[in-house]
């Protein structure tokens, strides 16, 4: 094996890495998005009633 495919081959870990750790992130913030949204709606009647 060359060089290069070990140093491709590194790279595609790597990136591999990234993505997951991306997507892990990307769907805690919708979580965290939804669970704003959430609050909200039960929050927002309760101070229009005051």
């Amino acid at each position: 094996m060359g060089k290069l495919d070990v140093i491709e081959r590194a790279a595609n870990r790597l990136l591999q890495h990234n993505v997951a750790e991306a997507r892990i992130a990307i769907e805690l913030m919708q979580e965290s998005h939804d669970q704003r949204v959430l609050i909200k709606s039960y929050l927002v009647p309760i101070f229009i009633s005051f």
